[in-house]
């Protein structure tokens, strides 16, 4: 369950990596004090180091999903890993979609 988590987990910091309207519209519904109390350059530079922190989740999270399958794999059969993992993925990448209007695009 945890691999697919970290599966959905890694498209959710895909979006926020890699489309340039997403983080700052995230980061006004979450804070929306933080781009008054900022310059708009200190705003930009700050939303492109979240960006390039998301980016670097996507490889972290991937490698802590492949980690977590091939121990599944090893402690069970490959069937039930392969189910377990791809029902969790889509579970939690549905909840995401639900939950957070900003991924819904």
């Amino acid at each position: 369950m945890i691999a697919g988590l970290s599966a959905s987990l890694s498209s959710v910091f895909g979006k926020l990596a890699m489309d340039a309207h997403i983080m700052p519209l995230w980061l006004n519904t979450l804070a929306p004090w933080l781009q008054k109390s900022l310059a708009e350059t200190q705003f930009e530079y700050l939303v492109l180091a979240l960006r390039g922190v998301s980016f670097v989740m996507i490889f972290l999270s991937n490698v802590i999903m492949i980690n977590l399958f091939v121990k599944s794999m090893n402690l069970g059969t490959t069937s039930e890993a392969v189910v377990v993992n791809t029902a969790s993925n889509f579970f939690f990448t549905v909840r995401s979609r639900l939950c957070g209007g900003l991924f819904c695009v």
